[in-house]
């Protein structure tokens, strides 16, 4: 299902619209993206246009989704698919960074905060799924897209994905929501959120205020057996929970032309 996603403006309610975001996202029986868009396609079509496409890789379901997604564009003779994976550096020697734990915590309110899944996670094999989908990507793929990994650390996630958006060197940006984040995008917990039915990277690529030109589509991969979201608390291995938020279980309508171009270009989800 492909929604296109209501940016609220000045002086203007939008309540309804981000109402009707939230509950696609919540209910819909399938998978989904949400389309900000920032002129993705326009009424006048050359032949020999080309679009550019930039999937950003964590990993995890949606990340995965959105891989498949962005396999499926890269069959278009007039689409260029880049994947960028994000990888955390790892230096022969250098002491292992705690791990990263969420927990559902009963300060925050969903309205300013991102939730997450409450279903359990099980991280190896999340690494096993991911590592598979990056090899299926590359062989379908096979010189109609180009896949790249890059290194950042913890405290420059959301600065090196908005660098991509600034770059204008893609007309479209791919992401995951992040149900199930990975640890990367599992430390972003604790950000203010603007809008955090996005997901924290989707939430900063969609945002005013940091010069992005790109159009951003937000896919969220519809799971079978549905579990509830909910605000979380960031912990890292061997810190204490907070009296404030106690240790429970660890959980991990208009029809735009940009909107029916996006459609041309795949399947329904």
């Amino acid at each position: 299902m492909l929604g296109r996603w209501q940016r609220r403006r000045h002086g203007e309610r939008w309540t309804g619209w981000r109402t009707m975001t939230q509950r696609i996202l919540k209910e819909a029986p399938c998978s989904v993206g949400v389309l900000v868009d920032r002129g993705f396609g326009s009424e006048e079509q050359t032949t020999d246009e080309v679009f550019r496409v930039c999937v950003v890789f964590f990993g995890g379901p949606d990340d995965r989704e959105a891989l498949e997604l962005a396999g499926r564009m890269a069959e278009h003779p007039r689409v260029r698919v880049t994947v960028v994976r994000f990888i955390t550096p790892e230096k022969d020697g250098e002491e292992k960074k705690p791990g990263v734990t969420l927990r559902p915590s009963q300060r925050k309110s969903s309205e300013r905060s991102y939730t997450f899944s409450t279903a359990d996670v099980d991280r190896e094999r999340e690494k096993e799924l991911d590592e598979a989908a990056i090899a299926e990507f590359q062989q379908k793929t096979e010189g109609a897209a180009s896949y790249e990994e890059r290194s950042v650390t913890a405290g420059n996630v959301v600065e090196a994905v908005l660098a991509i958006g600034r770059s204008s060197n893609y007309e479209l940006m791919v992401v995951g929501k992040g149900q199930f984040p990975s640890a990367m995008v599992a430390e972003l917990a604790g950000r203010p959120a603007e809008h955090p039915e996005l997901g924290p990277i989707g939430d900063a690529l969609a945002s005013g205020r940091h010069g992005i030109g790109s159009s951003v589509l937000v896919i969220q991969q519809h799971n079978s057996v549905h579990s509830e979201e909910t605000p979380m608390s960031v912990v890292f291995e061997g810190d204490a929970a907070t009296a404030a938020d106690p240790p429970r279980p660890c959980l991990s309508r208009r029809i735009s032309s940009s909107h029916i171009r996006l459609t041309n270009l795949v399947s329904l989800i």
